[in-house]
């Protein structure tokens, strides 16, 4: 059996789904292999136990470690797994780990929700970590802070994450869509596309030129509600939104309202290819059905791999 080359930890979310799609188009199936506390994974695998960890590096022949268990849900656990705990805690464990077997390069990703844990400590023990294994065993480490995601079965990450697919589908289904933002909570989003495409890119990029050993910040797009309803309204019209904000609108406000790209375009040339426009209609594109394949109301495709009608 060959041995794996790619290592993907995490918590079988849609963006590890198709990361991990697109990492084994690049790669060969073969090559890469998922692996965290969740049956959605290849292997069943607790980072905190550096054991388990050593075991796995040592039965492959890994190069390259992508740690995305930082993508938490979102509002109050911001900073936390689905159990509650502390996502980044095996970072230091990964990282020693990848020393000892001589992994070439690890990944790891986080959200905007880390803005909200600066008083906790969060990004100050990612740097510290980062910056001791870079500068001290020339470890090279990479790392970029999305804004949410949008992606095909979001709701599993929140119902911030989702609210843009599940107006769409409302929209298609002539239904009167609730919207428990205010009209103006103005947020950054990224498409899954550029999303996937932001991650291939960075780590391809030649070390010599990146200049941060712990973040990159990346976005895509910043749009309030009042402008996806408009946006909605001019694909499909017709379609019928009220504001009635509640708690997640309070936590929206306390985020950023952009990240700033400017790092990542100096050092690695990143550019997002997404507006609002371009993602409301592939979005409607992949809810949609097609001409002789009806799907029941409100059921959309489980697109985990890629969006069919959109490049990389």
């Amino acid at each position: 059996m060959k041995k794996k080359e790619i290592l993907i930890i995490g918590n079988g979310c849609p963006f590890m789904k198709s990361l991990c799609a697109a990492l084994r188009n690049k790669y060969g199936l073969s090559g890469v292999v998922t692996a965290g506390k969740t049956l959605a994974t290849d292997i069943l695998l607790d980072t905190a136990n550096r054991q388990e960890l050593e075991q796995l590096l040592g039965a492959n022949s890994i190069r390259q470690i992508y740690f995305l268990e930082g993508l938490t849900i979102e509002g109050e656990t911001a900073g936390k797994d689905h159990a509650g705990e502390f996502p980044f805690r095996s970072l230091p464990g990964i990282f020693e780990a990848a020393v000892k077997y001589r992994v070439e390069k690890v990944f790891w990703a986080g959200n905007i929700t880390l803005s909200m844990d600066i008083a906790s400590g969060t990004l100050a023990y990612i740097d510290y970590w980062c910056n001791f294994y870079f500068q001290k065993l020339r470890l090279d480490i990479r790392g970029i802070r999305f804004p949410f995601i949008l992606s095909p079965g979001s709701e599993e990450c929140g119902p911030m994450s989702s609210y843009v697919e599940t107006a769409c589908r409302y929209a298609l289904e002539k239904r009167a869509y609730t919207c428990f933002f205010a009209e103006d909570t103005f947020l950054p989003w990224i498409f899954l596309p550029d999303a996937l495409r932001a991650v291939l890119e960075f780590m391809d990029a030649p070390k010599e030129q990146l200049k941060f050993s712990t973040v990159y910040d990346v976005n895509g797009m910043a749009f309030a509600p009042c402008d996806l309803a408009d946006e909605i309204c001019r694909q499909l019209p017709g379609f019928n939104i009220t504001f009635q904000p509640d708690r997640r609108d309070h936590l929206a406000r306390q985020l950023s309202a952009t990240l700033s790209c400017d790092n990542a375009q100096r050092d690695w040339g990143w550019k997002p290819a997404y507006n609002l426009e371009r993602t409301v209609a592939a979005i409607i594109r992949s809810i949609a059905p097609e001409p002789g394949f009806p799907l029941p109301p409100g059921q959309a495709r489980q697109l985990y791999e890629f969006y069919p009608h959109e490049t990389f």
